[in-house]
């Protein structure tokens, strides 16, 4: 890992399924995508409420909100909020039809 927070990530190619070459043709491309981990960095706003806590959102995933009584709160919040947006948008594009 290296200083500036950021990590270097090693694809890996999904192992072949049973009865499979694992190679779609023979160039070497795998059937199946290769997975990669990958840290993601976005911008939240925190916003004072005039009645007291605080609300944020994430401007890069609309509609991904969420509240909170102190700073810290929210920005727990914040961080289960967006995992959460974006495990959704993961699922949709995992159920969308090709």
């Amino acid at each position: 890992m290296s200083t500036s927070g950021t990590e270097t990530i090693t694809p890996r190619a999904e192992a072949p399924v049973a009865g499979s070459s694992g190679v779609a043709n023979g160039a070497g491309v795998p059937e199946r995508p290769i997975i990669a981990r990958v840290q993601v960095v976005l911008t939240a706003l925190l916003h004072r409420e005039e009645e007291g806590g605080y609300w944020a959102e994430v401007p890069a995933l609309p509609g991904c909100l969420t509240c909170g009584e102190t700073l810290e709160e929210v920005v727990s919040h914040v961080r289960e909020a967006a995992e959460l947006c974006l495990a959704a948008l993961h699922d949709r594009e995992v159920a969308a039809p090709r």
